[in-house]
């Protein structure tokens, strides 16, 4: 099975943090690890009204190991996604930061975005810019996702010193990463 590489797993953990116990994130979803979506007989647990049921499934903290394993279980589901959906030879710095994105997104909104689209057609540059467009968050522009896709289109695009760089946090990275995904500032 084809997995996600270094430089992708980087941006994942980069952006979804390392959480030992339960926290919402910006969308309001409960979530711990490196992005782990915590579930209930398999519905998302979402708002205050799953508090108690979040903390209630994780009472302890977790470990560094037990974040690092929920990872690589995350990252194989949105590796199966990739594999699945992409109908085209790509690299392995295009299939993970693919992986990235819908790791992020989740499988459903990855099958049908315009940068699914644009890669099965081979046109991978139109699959890079139309990253940008995955930017808000609980339908608000969201910084940090601004910085992510240009991360992940940095990578798409094999230019792995410009991906480092949106990993830093900054006004100045902010800015670079927004005129990176063709925003004005």
């Amino acid at each position: 099975m084809r997995r996600i590489n270094h430089l992708g797993l980087s941006i994942i953990e980069h952006f979804e943090g390392r959480w030992l116990s339960p926290y919402p994130c910006s969308s309001g979803v409960w979530t711990i690890g490196a992005g782990h979506a915590i579930r209930h007989n398999g519905r998302l647990l979402r708002g205050e009204a799953d508090h108690a049921l979040a903390l209630g499934l994780y009472p302890d903290q977790i470990t560094a190991a037990d974040v690092d394993a929920m990872l690589l279980m995350d990252a194989m589901e949105a590796e199966l996604a990739v594999s699945r959906l992409v109908k085209i030879k790509i690299n392995d710095d295009q299939f993970s930061a693919l992986g990235s994105l819908c790791f992020n997104i989740g499988a459903g909104r990855f099958s049908k975005s315009d940068t699914l689209r644009c890669v099965n057609q081979g046109n991978m540059q139109g699959a890079a810019d139309n990253l940008k467009w995955w930017r808000m968050s609980a339908g608000k522009v969201d910084r940090g996702l601004i910085r992510r896709r240009a991360a992940e289109k940095a990578l798409f695009l094999g230019d792995h010193i410009r991906m480092s760089s949106f990993l830093v946090f900054s006004p100045l990275v902010i800015a670079a990463a927004s005129r990176y995904l063709g925003f004005p500032e």
